[in-house]
């Protein structure tokens, strides 16, 4: 009987509902971002991924912004280079024809109470070196959880900009 009431408190922990990241840092969330959409079709960012990253990618590029932190450089087997995108599109505009490279802008993480969220936007870099955002963006959504502090994935919504 001791041993059933003690095996409770795992049992109803264990059937919380989470998915399958747990982050304690607004970085991880950032790294789960750039992880999901490095896996293609498999990955939660798929739709994003789509038309962009191909067979033939090699790296992707994420405009570099002051609150992407300690983010990975490579992600299942692609290069992943913080750059900006500005002073270096025409180099951008060459690796994308010659090697399929892919261009993202990864927004601010937003809190709001304990929803939290994060924009991925796809970047069609243009041959004059104009950079245009894409009209369907991706919103990534958190929840944080404050006991114990820790955010969950909750799913992606695709917003269609007007």
């Amino acid at each position: 009987m001791l041993f059933a009431l003690l095996f409770i408190p795992c049992a109803a922990f264990a059937q919380n509902g989470s998915t399958e990241f747990e982050g304690w840092q607004i970085s991880d969330c950032q790294k789960y971002a750039i992880n999901e959409l490095t896996k293609g079709d498999k990955g939660e960012l798929r739709s994003a991924a789509a038309g962009r990253i191909t067979e033939g990618t090699k790296t992707i590029y994420i405009a570099k912004q002051t609150w992407l932190q300690n983010l990975p450089d490579t992600a299942n087997g692609y290069n992943i280079v913080y750059i900006n995108i500005d002073s270096n599109s025409k180099m951008i505009y060459n690796d994308i024809k010659k090697n399929n490279a892919a261009v993202y802008y990864i927004s601010p993480f937003e809190v709001r109470s304990n929803m939290c969220e994060m924009w991925v936007f796809p970047i069609e870099v243009k041959k004059k070196g104009k950079q245009e955002y894409a009209t369907t963006v991706y919103k990534m959504n958190f929840f944080f959880n404050y006991d114990p502090p820790k955010y969950e994935y909750r799913g992606t919504d695709a917003v269609v900009l007007e």
